[in-house]
């Protein structure tokens, strides 16, 4: 195992064995779970002596099966997990080809489908044993020789198979261990999700420029690979807005045929199944995979939950909040009095969700008009922050410091409540989530960024991506600049995909899409921009602001769950000069989109402190949704001591 582990830390794995005896290890995950996974060998050059190449596994492991008695047709299916490249082997996960889906007899593989969900791929299911192998270019000396089968071994792939989520604090908990240096993983399988989801990316990519050719519809787009998601397994874009399911909304739901159920899984009480004698629980057998994981997630709820503001915050956390969206409805329209009040107010989008720009929230919206902190809180001047920078004397009265940029140290809503001098009964929290989330971000990963900028004795370019309701209340994100230092310029754009415009704002949309600029404090311009951000809109070359981003942000972005986001990832992987910070509503969409950026980026994954204190529901599972809950970092950077 670690002489494996060393050799792909040098980006490439060289084989064991001489030319001359090529014998290849690869490894069996059987489909019943009381047995290990095993090890095992055979000479891969079958009679073709030292200069036959190609994958052989295929073909030995069909000689295997005709040696067992099986004389059925016997053929593998072939799922890469990770692709072969120049400078580095692939991994592939072979199992025996079903033909006109006939399961009957075949025994699921929790395992082996738990490894294909580590490495990024959640719409395919493994039955019977399952066999990985390794191949690649042989290395001889300089360069690199004929693609031959190389060697793999268990170790590797274990912890793969023990949990879609590869952070090691995770994979501790479900191991048992408590040295960290027990846990040791691959670099191919750390990044494998980030490379299966470029493979989408390409894939699709090619199935476009072949439909825009043969102008046919390519019909339907799962592919072998398994790159695209399955819903009964990921969940990840199980919203609290979402009404797909029929139109039904407050009911929860089964994960796996989507009907009512109140019923929770035993294992995680994490997901909801339908009761016997429907077969749901059995045919929902893919979520034994995430059944431990999703069981530690649903335990942070307590943690989550825990946010030091007033008593008026604990009863938008209980149940009634997690299975409905009414009683906070509720608490806007009688506890605060902020709803359907005339001349409209931020609080107006909080209900009706954006659909697109058309809600009906979302239809009175006019991002040209400006509204004062009075007439956007609508709550008591008492409860709602200063409209103005904070001072010195705000530091020294609150006992809140600075940190090196000038930045304040803010930890927790209750650090800035402090220093904001607001009282800890005020429901502000509720929409300043969105600036101080995007404030946490810059304090959190900005140094490098700020430090740079400042240099250069230019603003700050900071780009959200995926803006939908913030566009309902562009002046509280004056919350920004007031907390930041007066030297530090910030020129914070947000960029809005043209079918998520309100229609007041398609009005006055020119020839080149929907453009606002307005300067909301001294320190602080707001601009925005309609497009597809990495497509319509090139960032590097001017097409969005005064030039390319410093940072990136996302809120609340779901990027492993809509093929949407797959410009702003590409953008992020071809970019890793720029810092990515995204949030997402609960922590297994967290986890498959911090994936995408790879085993650092996975790791980066925390709860964000500046979360929107209320319990979101979602509805086919029952783990803790908080809108901003997560907080992730693609290309994390730091300062050279």
């Amino acid at each position: 195992g670690s002489e494996v582990r060393d050799q792909q830390s040098k980006g490439h794995a060289i084989m064991r064995a001489s030319q001359t005896s090529s014998m290849a290890q690869y490894v069996i995950i059987p489909s019943n779970q009381s047995l290990p996974l095993q090890n095992s060998t055979y000479e891969n050059d079958h009679g073709g002596g030292a200069s036959y190449g190609g994958d052989q596994l295929p073909s030995h492991l069909a000689t295997v099966a005709k040696s067992d008695g099986i004389t059925d047709r016997v053929e593998f299916e072939i799922v890469p997990l990770r692709r072969m490249s120049d400078d580095n082997p692939g991994v592939y996960a072979y199992s025996r080809r079903i033909y006109n889906n006939s399961y009957k007899g075949k025994h699921p593989n929790t395992r082996a489908t738990c490894l294909l969900m580590s490495c990024g791929q959640y719409s395919k299911r493994f039955y019977g044993d399952v066999y990985i192998g390794r191949y690649g270019r042989e290395v001889v000396g300089d360069s690199r020789g004929m693609v031959r089968n190389m060697d793999i071994s268990a170790d590797e792939i274990r912890w793969g198979c023990t949990s879609p989520d590869l952070r090691i604090e995770i994979l501790r908990s479900l191991g048992g261990s408590n040295d960290k240096d027990d846990i040791i993983l691959p670099n191919w399988l750390l990044d494998a999700s980030k490379e299966s989801y470029i493979d989408s990316i390409q894939i699709s990519a090619l199935a476009s420029a072949f439909d825009a050719k043969t102008n046919t519809s390519a019909g339907d787009s799962s592919s072998s690979d398994g790159s695209n998601k399955d819903e009964e397994a990921d969940g990840s874009d199980d919203s609290s807005d979402d009404t797909s399911d029929g139109g039904l909304r407050n009911v929860t739901l089964c994960l796996h045929c989507r009907g009512p159920s109140e019923t929770l899984c035993q294992g995680c009480k994490g997901a909801y199944f339908c009761n016997d004698p429907r077969p749901c629980k059995k045919n929902g057998w893919s979520h034994q995979c995430l059944c431990k994981t999703w069981r530690i997630y649903a335990q942070h709820r307590d943690e989550l939950s825990t946010i030091p503001l007033g008593d008026w915050h604990k009863k938008l956390i209980g149940r009634p909040l997690q299975v409905s969206d009414v009683p906070y409805r509720r608490y806007l329209a009688d506890a605060l009095k902020v709803l359907q009040v005339e001349g409209g107010s931020w609080w107006d989008t909080e209900v009706d969700g954006w659909a697109g720009g058309l809600s009906g929230s979302a239809r009175a919206v006019d991002a040209s008009v400006r509204r004062s902190y009075e007439k956007g809180f609508l709550l008591d001047s008492s409860l709602i922050p200063p409209e103005r920078r904070v001072s010195d004397k705000d530091f020294s009265v609150s006992g809140i410091h600075r940190d090196a940029r000038g930045l304040p140290i803010l930890n927790s809503w209750e650090d800035y409540y402090t220093l904001r001098g607001i009282p800890l009964t005020s429901p502000v929290a509720l929409l300043c989530t969105f600036p101080l989330t995007i404030f946490y971000a810059l304090q959190k990963y900005g140094e490098v960024p700020i430090t740079v900028a400042k240099m250069l004795g230019r603003a700050l370019r900071v780009h959200a991506v995926g803006i939908e309701k913030e566009m309902n209340f562009l002046d509280l994100f004056k919350e920004l600049a007031y907390l930041l230092p007066l030297d530090l310029e910030i020129e914070l754009t947000f960029i809005v995909r043209s079918d998520m415009l309100p229609p007041k704002c398609r009005e006055t949309k020119g020839d080149n899409g929907y453009n606002m600029k307005v300067e909301l404090t001294t320190n602080l311009t707001l601009m925005v921009k309609t497009g597809t951000y990495g497509e319509e809109l090139d960032p590097l070359f001017g097409d969005v602001g005064s030039g390319p981003p410093d940072m990136l942000i996302g809120l609340n972005a779901g990027l492993f769950a809509y093929s949407s986001w797959s410009s702003v990832v590409s953008f992020c992987h071809h970019n890793p000069n720029i810092v990515a910070v995204f949030t997402d509503y609960n922590e297994h969409s967290g986890m498959n989109c911090a994936s995408l950026g790879g085993g650092k980026t996975r790791e980066s994954l925390s709860i964000n402190p500046f979360r929107q204190p209320l319990a979101l529901p979602v509805y086919c599972m029952n783990l803790p949704q908080f809108s901003n809950g997560f907080i992730y970092v693609f290309n994390k950077q730091e300062l050279d001591e």
